[in-house]
């Protein structure tokens, strides 16, 4: 087995084993971020119903921690670092073919080098069909609320931050999948500055700075399910972290997405309940036809229409997208 650090075959296995031992229970795997933990918590049930299991074990990344899935059928979690999840992930992928008796690996399978998903379906489709294989009139049930906080929790809170349902934002600028100019974050920052909006910048490891003119909040899911709903809105780039906002009841959720991978990671057709609207800039997409048509000399207007999208607009102006976003704040 190729792994990426020296670790014999026979240890990688043992360690499997133990880890897996109780072969009444479903042990998932879900070696990646929050939405793919989300859609694995509730379409374990049916992986663990075929292969007749008390109950589902699901195996995160450390990172998970707090996060808290109350499904009935989940009976614990295990965490694991990086190192032993990328051990384990690829034993699941490369030795037993991404399952075994009470075992499955909670994501898509690569069949000669390439990925089994369709990326014109919501996440929570593509993992009903391609990585759980159920039928469509399977539902996705998103978990059920945080825990909530006690009343000291919130004293602390309040102490730290200043929380108004008015003026006070949270912005998410940092994804690991995709990137977005920062440069328009610091201008809707200034925008909203210059209106006295308080704007946090959710900061969630040390490789992430907030952005020019934010403040950093730092918080566990519990905390940020309460601030998210005592808060003006909370904005920003695509993320795991909005799939997570999505199962709270936020007060406003607005979300930046490119072009044309758009309805893989679609917001509101994933959760059409929450108060959640998607913007999608086609600004990269359009940068080589723009410059043809800046080089002949003419000035175009590029509208973009797609048959999928019909609750959001795709702009081919980031400084348009963000006054219609800053219009859904004020």
């Amino acid at each position: 087995m190729a792994n990426q650090v020296n670790v014999p075959a026979e240890q990688v296995k043992a360690f499997f084993d133990k880890l897996t031992e109780n072969k009444n229970l479903l042990y998932v795997i879900v070696p990646f971020n929050i939405g793919d933990v989300i859609c694995n918590a509730c379409f374990s049930y049916y992986a663990q119903q075929r292969k007749k299991k008390l109950a589902t074990v699901l195996v995160l990344k450390e990172r998970m921690k707090g996060l808290e899935l109350k499904y009935p059928h989940i009976a614990g979690i295990i965490y694991l670092p990086d190192f032993e999840m990328d051990l384990v992930s690829r034993y699941m992928t490369e030795v037993v073919n991404y399952e075994t008796d009470n075992a499955f690996y909670g994501h898509f399978k690569i069949i000669q080098s390439t990925m089994i998903v369709d990326f014109g379906v919501p996440l929570t489709d593509d993992y009903k069909k391609y990585c759980y294989n159920l039928p469509d009139e399977v539902q996705f049930i998103p978990p059920p609320p945080q825990s909530p906080l006690t009343e000291v929790e919130i004293a602390n809170l309040k102490a730290k931050y200043f929380i108004d349902k008015e003026r006070t934002i949270i912005l998410f600028p940092h994804a690991n999948s995709v990137t977005f100019d920062g440069h328009f974050w610091k201008i809707m920052v200034d925008r909203l500055k210059a209106k006295n909006y308080k704007i946090y910048c959710n900061v969630a490891s040390p490789k992430e700075t907030p952005t020019q003119g934010t403040e950093s909040m730092i918080t566990n899911f519990r905390e940020l399910a309460w601030l998210a709903e005592n808060v003006n809105c909370c904005v920003g780039l695509r993320s795991g972290i909005f799939d997570f906002l999505c199962t709270t009841n936020a007060t406003k959720i607005l979300s930046v997405m490119q072009f044309p991978l758009f309805h893989h990671d679609d917001l509101k057709a994933m959760f059409p309940e929450k108060n959640v609207q998607m913007f999608f800039t086609a600004t990269e997409f359009l940068r080589k036809p723009m410059q043809y048509f800046q080089a002949q000399g003419i000035e175009a207007e590029i509208n973009l229409r797609h048959p999928n999208i019909k609750h959001a607009k795709i702009y081919s102006s980031d400084a348009q997208m963000l006054e219609d976003m800053l219009k859904n704040i004020y």
